[in-house]
């Protein structure tokens, strides 16, 4: 049994109540967020979701149409600068490494006799070079106790 339609089709009802053709999310960090437009009723669509990113952040997500053809996210930063195009939004999107600051995610996409999209954007928060520091000699700690101990546990 193919789930895809049956998966585009909850997408598309559950983003009806929530976002319809674009608008601002806010700040995205950390959080997953559902987005849609349940009837493209124009040939050529052109939907932008704004958000703002708090900190250094992955940004992901991933989109289903109906009756879309072209559907392809772009996203900008502050500036209008391309910082990611993806069109192949069925196997989702991710933008790495973002700073933070405010962004517009474009979908656009042609639709002969009306579609409907749906879909979910979010960011994880990328850790910080220290981060991993501390990491490193927390383990390092651990190998260094455990061979003291002659590597019982």
């Amino acid at each position: 049994m193919n789930l895809k339609p049956l998966v585009a089709s909850a997408l598309v009802l559950a983003s009806a109540s929530a976002f319809a053709a674009g608008g601002a999310l806010g700040a995205l960090d950390d959080t997953t967020l559902v987005i849609g437009n349940p009837s493209v009723d124009t040939p050529f669509f052109f939907d932008t979701y704004t958000f703002t990113l708090g900190t250094v952040s992955d940004v992901f997500g991933g989109a289903y149409s109906v009756g879309i053809s072209g559907f392809t996210a772009v996203l900008q930063d502050a500036s209008f600068a391309t910082v990611g195009t993806d069109s192949d939004l069925g196997d989702g999107f991710s933008f790495a490494g973002l700073s933070a600051g405010n962004y517009a995610l474009s979908l656009l996409g042609f639709s002969q006799s009306g579609g409907a999209y749906g879909g979910v954007v979010g960011a994880t928060p990328v850790p910080e070079p220290e981060t991993y520091a501390m990491l490193l000699a927390g383990l390092g700690m651990l190998g260094f106790m455990i061979r003291r101990r002659g590597g019982q546990a």
